[in-house]
């Protein structure tokens, strides 16, 4: 009793923590999905992706995504609602308070003029990925706990940890959303695939950087041998789902639509071997913007991502020893965190699922976990150099940005190093 009541005050500060953050600061991309939630909520998804005028940017995310955008609207219009309805009772019960009555008042405005969207909305925007916080760190205590590990330490570095909460209550990306999909996903896989591959689908279709790990997902799901019944069911749910997700945005045919629309809209992004990411790539051009088509010794900078990756992939087949979650967890970050640092095209944020991946492996392998602190603290400094926020760490920017960005290649550098020996050490123990 008294380990679920400090596990629950735990959860309840790092919740209330990341509320009392979420008001601060609303990034640009932000702003971006805002845009199309509201026109979700509004209007409905039917076209969508054909819509060209925006105020900020047009749809380049998921359909599964703006779905998700906008039903965070009518989580707003129903908060709101909530939140007056209580302000009512609390005068009717002569209870009064200041600060609260005015936070409801300004819960239904808009932020500013560069924010043009009410305050509730932003922030019921960053309200999933900071519950999918609060559950990734459930995760964690219960991982450790059934390792007989100190399931505290865990969840307290999840929680508290600068990765974590700068990612989805400052920044409000659903980077933790999408792969918690996944990584429940991956925990299923040997006892329940046809849930499996629903939660694989959907977190996927959040966040289609979860394409990476399917070589790993099909392989895992072959090695358990599970019966292929509930795999059938499992991948025509998804495939119907599917359909019905993508003709809800268009009138125009599922295949002209996937093909001629959604496709060139989702990968309308400059090409590059590397956006803002310390990883291998970044080593080579620092700051400057290099075409991923870029002959390196032969073959293109894309050409070497799908021969190291393929490398990657092959050597987490053949280190699968055992079917069991201390295996997938090695295998999990293996691919995850090396694809990030090897594949082209990679922004900083896509190191997450990477990062997660290794705290779990840090259970089953406690002696990484200093390497782990390493690089989750590199991760933040990543996400934190470009949009350098909060403006008070002008220190660690003008560290970042001396000598024309050259730090860049020490941490990148550092992550190749510590991404090696947390492989290494776990590989010649299997």
């Amino acid at each position: 009793m008294k380990s679920k009541i400090i596990l629950v005050l735990i959860l309840s500060i790092a919740f209330v923590f990341r509320l009392v953050l979420a008001p601060k600061i609303f990034n640009g991309d932000l702003l971006s999905q805002a845009d199309w939630g509201e026109y979700v909520a509004y209007r409905g998804p039917m076209n969508l992706y054909s819509q060209n005028v925006w105020v900020f940017y047009w749809p380049n995310h998921p359909p599964l995504t703006n779905i998700y955008y906008g039903f965070c609207f009518d989580v707003f219009k129903e908060l709101s609602l909530r939140l007056h309805q209580s302000v009512l009772l609390f005068k009717k019960i002569h209870i009064y308070s200041r600060p609260y009555f005015d936070f409801v008042s300004s819960f239904d405005l808009r932020v500013s003029p560069g924010v043009p969207f009410s305050l509730g909305y932003m922030l019921s925007l960053k309200l999933f990925p900071i519950l999918a916080d609060i559950v990734f760190g459930l995760v964690i205590f219960i991982l450790a706990i059934n390792n007989k590990q100190n399931a505290y330490k865990y969840v307290l570095a999840y929680l508290f940890l600068p990765f974590s909460w700068y990612l989805s209550s400052l920044w409000g990306q659903t980077d933790q959303l999408a792969f918690l999909f996944v990584f429940i996903a991956f925990l299923l896989v040997l006892k329940y695939p046809f849930w499996s591959i629903i939660l694989f689908f959907v977190g996927g279709s959040l966040k289609p950087t979860s394409i990476f790990l399917v070589p790993l997902y099909l392989f895992i799901l072959y090695k358990s041998k599970p019966k292929y019944l509930f795999v059938f069911w499992g991948i025509l749910f998804c495939l119907i789902l599917n359909y019905f997700i993508f003709t809800s945005f268009t009138d125009e045919g599922f295949p002209k639509f996937t093909f001629e629309r959604l496709l060139p809209r989702l990968f309308d992004k400059p090409s590059r071997l590397t956006t803002n990411s310390f990883n291998f790539w970044h080593m080579f051009v620092l700051q400057r913007n290099v075409a991923s088509n870029t002959v390196v010794f032969i073959f293109s900078g894309k050409v070497w991502s799908l021969i190291l990756l393929s490398i990657l992939n092959i050597f987490a087949f053949l280190k699968f020893k055992m079917l069991n979650f201390k295996s997938i967890a090695f295998a999990l970050f293996t691919v995850s965190f090396g694809s990030w640092f090897f594949a082209t095209e990679m922004l900083d944020r896509y190191a997450f699922a990477g990062i997660v991946s290794g705290l779990a492996l840090t259970i089953y392998y406690p002696k990484l976990f200093k390497y782990w602190i390493l690089i989750s603290f590199i991760f933040w400094i990543n996400l934190f150099r470009g949009w350098w926020y909060p403006g008070q760490l002008h220190l660690l920017q003008n560290l970042l940005e001396w000598n024309n960005y050259s730090i860049g290649f020490l941490l990148s550098l550092t992550n190749f190093l510590v991404y090696i020996r947390m492989v290494w050490l776990v590989a010649r123990e299997n």
